[in-house]
Formats: C-alpha cells, structure tokens, sequence
C-alpha cells in the first residue's frame, strides 16, 4: 500500500465514491468462493481540506488524481432510494395508475 495527501476542499464520502467509479484499481475485490465478501482496496481519510488516500501500490495515480482535480466538494451524494422512487413513481403513472393509486403503493 502506498499514502496520497491531497489538500482542496472536499465531500469526503462523495470522493469516495467518485473514486471507485473513475479508478477501477481501487474498487473492492471479492473474496475467492465468498457470497457477497468484499475486501476494500482504498482507505480514504480527512481532516478539513487534508485528505489521505491508502491505495494499493500498483494503483494508477494519474487516475486517481484526476478524480480529485475534477471533485466538486459542494456537490452532493446522488440519494439513489429518491431516484429510484421518482423513476418508479414515473413508470406507474406511463401505467396509468393514478396519484392515489401511486401513493398507495409506495406508502404500503
């Protein structure tokens, strides 16, 4: 494992995750014949505007800063549970269901 110190302002969990999608070294391994076990490739720790990456040695670190030159620390986390309602919400109502029929079903 090699460190990585970075300073710029930052939504650590945010980073996290636009790491894992844009360094495919860094995402999680699955354990060989495990169901679901995974085994973290990165560490990724702050204090303010000081953000410490543990990353494996063979990581691509042009990558990763890359990630981090493109990170906007006041964008927000996509709530993928909102999405997913909105979308369903959208499909039910192509369905021809109506709100109250909608609002049923998703408060039940």
């Amino acid at each position: 494992m090699k460190n990585l110190n970075f300073t710029i302002p930052n939504n650590l969990n945010l980073l996290h995750d636009e790491l894992i999608a844009g360094v495919p070294d860094l995402r999680p391994i699955e354990r060989n014949g495990s169901s679901g076990d995974f085994v973290p490739q990165m560490g990724v720790q702050g204090i303010g505007d000081e953000i410490f990456l543990s990353v494996p040695d063979h990581a691509n670190v042009l990558a990763i800063e890359a990630v981090i030159e493109k990170h906007n620390a006041t964008k927000h986390q996509i709530d993928l549970v909102a999405d997913a309602r909105a979308s369903g919400r959208k499909k039910l109502s192509a369905l021809g269901l109506t709100d109250e029929e909608i609002n049923a079903i998703v408060n039940s």
